[in-house]
């Protein structure tokens, strides 16, 4: 979680989640708590690709094959930029360098 920073011990928790995770495991406990694909992968040190979001999140998966099959051009009004809410303040980070002021457009959609 990208807000995670507001709490200092932010990682101490994840530490702390991961130890009764494996207790439970080690003790041969069936836990009802289940992780995204995506994360599987990760944790096994396999590629995660961008087809293991269809699991966490299908509309926005969808959405963005959509993107991806069609042409864009005069559909979509997107620059390589990424938007998020901090508390009520509306922050836009570049995901590229000058992301705000590169279109996506066909040929660089890919």
């Amino acid at each position: 979680n990208p807000m995670s920073y507001v709490n200092r011990e932010h990682l101490q928790y994840f530490y702390f989640t991961g130890r009764i995770i494996g207790k439970a495991i080690y003790d041969g406990h069936v836990l009802e708590a289940f992780f995204t694909r995506g994360f599987y992968k990760h944790m096994l040190g396999m590629k995660v690709l961008p087809a293991d979001l269809e699991a966490f999140d299908p509309e926005y998966f969808s959405n963005l094959r959509w993107a991806l099959e069609n042409d864009i051009t005069d559909v979509l009004d997107l620059t390589f930029t990424a938007e998020s809410d901090e508390f009520g303040v509306q922050k836009t980070t570049d995901l590229i360098e000058n992301g705000h002021d590169i279109a996506v457009t066909e040929e660089n959609k890919r």
